[in-house]
Order: structure tokens, then C-alpha cells, then sequence
């Protein structure tokens, strides 16, 4: 398949079928594995060494770290969406999951059709996300540059005095004007 737009997506699986099964689902979509991290401690050095888009990220894994832990390092340090994977549909494990705001949430067993709307979905409500916090930064640039124009603006009414018969008195330099020529 011809990759255009090619994004790049790490698999956080300790299963190692599942996830040569997702890599190869991916490349099939169009996608780059970036690699594939069976544990936390391989997930952040692969997300160091690799440019990455996704993060799928499988709820139970090997070691201390669970998957839900690190996805909350993941959205910190690295501002990368995830998506879980997980064959625990309990209700404790999915509301815990849903408070560290996943793009996505995949009950395995799963079909590709359903990991590829998944991944689609959190790429592009990713884009969204940075598109609409971009629209916000510029929006608040504006602002302070409104703030500073009415605050300059403020301070020149308070600086110059308008008098009868078309004087203005500077209070500033404590100069008076007649039609913008200075009289003293």
C-alpha cells in the first residue's frame, strides 16, 4: 500500500502476538510502527529515540507501571494521544481509564476494522485538539494586544485634558495646546 501522510504509532503490548498482529493491521491501514514496547520502561525509551503520532497502549502490562500510569506520562511529557487496549471490560478498570482521557478505548478481541475507525478517530480529534489550541494561543495574543491598545488608549485620555474652545491640556508635560499646536 502507498503511504501517504504516513503517521507513526507505538504498540505497548505484552502480548506478543497481539501485537505483531496490530503492527501488521497498521501497516495495512498505511501506518509506521514505530516500534513495539513490551513494558513502561521500553515505551518511554522507544517514544525518546522515535517520532510518534499514537500510542497504543495496552492497560495491563509487565512490571510496575500499568498502562494507565503511563499513559498519564505520556500526555505530560510528550503530549502524544492513546488509545487503550485492554481484555478487562470491568467497569472500575474503565472508569479509572477514562479519567486519564484516552482517544480511544478497544475491548480485545477486536477486528481491524475496529482498530483502524479507532485510530482514525484519535488521530483526527488530535488534530482537532491542536488546531482548536492554536485558534486559542492566537485569540489570546490578540487579546493582550487589545489590553495594551485600550490600556495605551486609557492613558492618553487621562494624559490629555480636554478645555473649552478647543484647548487640551497635557498633564504629562503639563503643555497647552490649541488645534495640536503647543501655546506654552
Amino acid at each position: 500500500m502507498k503511504r501517504s501522510n504516513e503517521k507513526n504509532i507505538l504498540i505497548v503490548e505484552d502480548e506478543v502476538v497481539t501485537a505483531l498482529d496490530i503492527k501488521e493491521a497498521l501497516f495495512d491501514f498505511g501506518y509506521k510502527v514505530t516500534g513495539i514496547a513490551n513494558n513502561s520502561k521500553k515505551a518511554i525509551k522507544l517514544l525518546e529515540e522515535n517520532s510518534c503520532d499514537l500510542v497504543l497502549l495496552d492497560i495491563t502490562l509487565k512490571g510496575d507501571v500499568d498502562g494507565i500510569k503511563l499513559s498519564e506520562q505520556i500526555a505530560k511529557e510528550y503530549n502524544i494521544p492513546f488509545i487503550f487496549l485492554t481484555a478487562n471490560d470491568k467497569n472500575n478498570t474503565i472508569d479509572r481509564a477514562l479519567k486519564h482521557e484516552p482517544y480511544g478505548y478497544i475491548i480485545k478481541p477486536f477486528k481491524d476494522a475496529e482498530l483502524k475507525a479507532a485510530v482514525e478517530l484519535a488521530l483526527k480529534k488530535f488534530d482537532i485538539k491542536k488546531e482548536l489550541e492554536n485558534k486559542l494561543e492566537t485569540k489570546q495574543k490578540h487579546l493582550k494586544a487589545l489590553e495594551k491598545t485600550f490600556k495605551e488608549e486609557n492613558e492618553t485620555k487621562k494624559r490629555f485634558i480636554p478645555l473649552k474652545y478647543g484647548y487640551i491640556f497635557d498633564k504629562k508635560n503639563k503643555k497647552l495646546f490649541l488645534e495640536k499646536k503647543r501655546l506654552s
